[in-house]
């Protein structure tokens, strides 16, 4: 049990917002079962105190894709508690609910991208690359898409260097993750995000695979 609140009035109406982190992925292969998943059981109350229904319950859903900058970390050490350097809550994906108008479910892999393995640096292979993993919780569970997503954004890309990975391989690579979401998801709206600019991925200042990421989608016609 954890207490997430006490000694409140009774005479006042409180809302309560609960950020569950998932499992740090430097500490175990997450990959391989449920360590990192939260399951809320129940919920106790007070006796005489009542649940009101959350005002707010946004009209779609948007199931967001990406590696460590949608983790939400921060750069800072790795030292004391995971929520220290990890706050999912302060990443532009859970800001983007807000601006359209959506639930926001958000998976971020550190590490991860369309050919690179997550969190490779400290369990290599522990995590395939996104197209193992967009559609399952871990390796033996598949992903509920009950009711499907309304968005559907990926946010990968930035991790798959050269010249480890050759730029012709990372396209064909988007192509077929493309091509596997909406295999399964049909009627959802896909985004592909290019990754901020800089020298990452193909080494230019276009960016991390831009010219790959939009080939893809040319290329599928979707």
């Amino acid at each position: 049990q954890v207490t997430l609140a006490s000694e409140l009035s009774r005479a006042t109406q409180h809302t309560l917002l609960v950020y569950a982190i998932g499992g740090n992925p430097n500490t175990a292969n997450l990959w391989t079962g449920t360590i990192a998943q939260t399951h809320i059981l129940s919920l106790q109350l007070e006796a005489g105190a009542t649940l009101s229904p959350y005002p707010i319950i946004r009209k779609k859903n948007c199931f967001i894709l990406g590696d460590s900058i949608l983790q939400g970390y921060n750069g800072d050490r790795e030292q004391g508690n995971y929520y220290t350097f990890v706050d999912p809550s302060a990443t532009w994906a859970i800001q983007l609910g807000y601006v359209m108008n959506c639930e926001v479910g958000v998976v971020g892999i550190p590490g991860q991208g369309f050919l690179e393995p997550g969190n490779a640096n400290k369990f290599p292979g522990g995590y395939p690359p996104v197209s193992g993993t967009w559609n399952y919780y871990d390796s033996t569970h598949p992903r509920s898409f009950s009711p499907p997503p309304d968005y559907i954004i990926d946010a990968h890309g930035v991790n798959d260097h050269r010249p480890k990975f050759a730029a012709a391989d990372v396209q064909v690579a988007v192509e077929n993750f493309l091509k596997a979401v909406r295999g399964q998801l049909p009627h959802s709206t896909i985004f592909l995000y290019l990754p901020f600019g800089g020298k990452v991925g193909d080494g230019s200042e276009e960016g991390a695979n831009h010219a790959q990421i939009e080939a893809a989608v040319i290329a599928v016609g979707d």
